[in-house]
């Protein structure tokens, strides 16, 4: 079932690179995010975004298959970004790119339809993305303290991840509110550079929310307040849902 769509989910997500610290300020690969429109509007996980100082420093390349001379794409308009639901929508100028070889055949970007329906536990999805090989966790002094910075590797590794949805909660307290949860739980933990990239339906391939972050277990370590932090079974995803009023405005929903 995956196959039937996989090859339009892959076309349609992309590896995004920001400027890194350890890079000398070179675009650095730092996660995942995919186009849901052709004319160029884009989702990753705001986090993703975040070290950009200027939307300008955002960058796309595609290496969904090797050997392949994919797209590179800059220059992007920063629509929106919320850190709260961890969701960032861009926008990319097709018109702009579209002297590159991968355009003279297309109208517009590869696209994933969205499908913001209340999804149930169980149900069968997958994902792409860009998980990082290896990570560095760096400690540097800041005027606050000490700040914590994950330094990226140029190694990418493009990997198809299956799953089903194990809860429409990412945790309940004492008091719930109404309606449908912002995030979905999922039966894998993904790895640092999955953030942003699709959660995808395996019957319809159409895609219903963003990769965020892994649920970690912390372990505490003796002699001190060290813990270590290592990804658990599951894997926490922010619905599309959570940018539906953008969606509507922008008209990119039926």
């Amino acid at each position: 079932m995956i196959r039937n769509s996989l090859n339009r989910t892959t076309d349609a997500t992309f590896l995004v690179r920001v400027p890194g610290q350890s890079k000398n300020g070179l675009p650095t690969p730092f996660g995942t995010g995919f186009f849901v429109s052709k004319d160029g509007h884009f989702v990753t996980a705001g986090h993703v975004v975040a070290g950009a100082k200027d939307p300008s420093d955002i960058q796309l390349t595609h290496h969904a298959r090797p050997m392949e001379i994919g797209p590179i794409l800059r220059n992007p308009q920063l629509l929106a970004s919320s850190s709260e639901v961890d969701l960032a929508l861009l926008k990319f100028d097709f018109a702009a790119h579209a002297a590159q070889q991968w355009a003279k055949e297309r109208d517009g970007f590869p696209f994933l339809e969205v499908d913001l329906d209340d999804h149930q536990e169980g149900t069968p999805v997958y994902s792409f993305g860009y998980p990082l090989p290896e990570t560095t966790v760096e400690v540097r002094e800041d005027e606050g303290g000490a700040v914590l910075g994950i330094v990226a590797t140029d190694w990418i590794c493009p990997r198809v991840t299956s799953a089903i949805v194990s809860s429409r909660w990412d945790v309940l307290g004492p008091i719930q509110t109404p309606g449908p949860s912002p995030f979905y739980v999922l039966d894998k933990a993904f790895n640092y550079g999955n953030s942003g990239g699709p959660i995808v339906l395996e019957e319809s391939g159409k895609v219903i929310a963003a990769v965020v972050r892994f649920q970690p277990v912390k372990i505490p370590q003796p002699g001190g307040d060290l813990r270590i932090t290592v990804p658990s079974l599951y894997g926490v995803a922010s619905s599309l849902k959570n940018l539906e009023p953008g969606f509507r405005k922008l008209g990119l929903l039926t």
